[in-house]
């Protein structure tokens, strides 16, 4: 589930994960079964609900959340119901010593290997309902490198203050699935359908999608 500090949406999907490389035949790859909640609340009794009903119909789901912010109270009462969670620390660095090298924290780490998913057709969403929004948000996340030429992504409040983005709450929370250092239920291969849509950025900006293959050469290169 995603949401944090700065939302507009707080965001509850059902996926399956399988791999836990960043690339060839091992990469990390993703299908979203279902988002039965996208919307902009912090009600915790509704949320908490939505992850119960969820929780019942797949037992040994791992439940992922960001419980910083607007999530603490969530995480609070999760417990309280006896539903244990993994925490997500957005700001924190990479578990790996190779990744810190290559980026400079989890969640740009997160999103530049969704992106790759989304470029090598590792992600699939079968939930359509909200794809526009997360098309929008996909192509609208501002990126460079920074002193150390490692990925970076700008975090959220920056996007607001500095871009006038809105918060790309359903990204982050597909964007949980990449992150190294989570440990998921073993699930059976199943055949893919790429997800589809221009990569382009809708602001005149380039997205982290536009020159992912030549900038992650530069950086890889860079840091060895």
């Amino acid at each position: 589930m995603g949401g944090g500090k700065v939302r507009d949406d707080s965001v509850i999907m059902i996926a399956k994960v399988w791999g836990e490389a960043h690339f060839r035949e091992r990469a990390r790859r993703v299908e979203i079964i279902e988002i039965p909640l996208c919307k902009n609340t912090d009600n915790i009794h509704e949320l908490a609900g939505v992850i119960d009903n969820a929780m019942s119909r797949y037992p040994n789901a791992t439940l992922v959340l960001d419980a910083n912010g607007a999530g603490t109270g969530l995480g609070q009462h999760l417990v309280s119901l006896g539903i244990s969670y993994v925490a997500i620390n957005w700001g924190g660095q990479c578990w790996n010593r190779q990744n810190q090298k290559i980026y400079a924290n989890k969640r740009s780490q997160a999103i530049t290997c969704m992106s790759r998913a989304i470029a090598e057709g590792r992600l699939t969403i079968k939930d359509k309902r909200f794809r526009k929004k997360l098309q929008e948000q996909m192509t609208r996340l501002p990126y460079t490198f920074d002193d150390r030429t490692r990925w970076w992504v700008m975090p959220k409040e920056q996007m607001k203050s500095k871009k006038g983005l809105k918060s790309p709450d359903m990204a982050d929370a597909i964007a949980f699935l990449f992150l190294d250092g989570i440990h998921y239920v073993a699930a059976n291969d199943e055949e893919f359908i790429p997800l589809s849509g221009d990569s382009t950025s809708t602001n005149g900006e380039p997205s982290l999608l536009d020159e992912l293959e030549q900038l992650e050469q530069a950086a890889t290169q860079t840091a060895a």
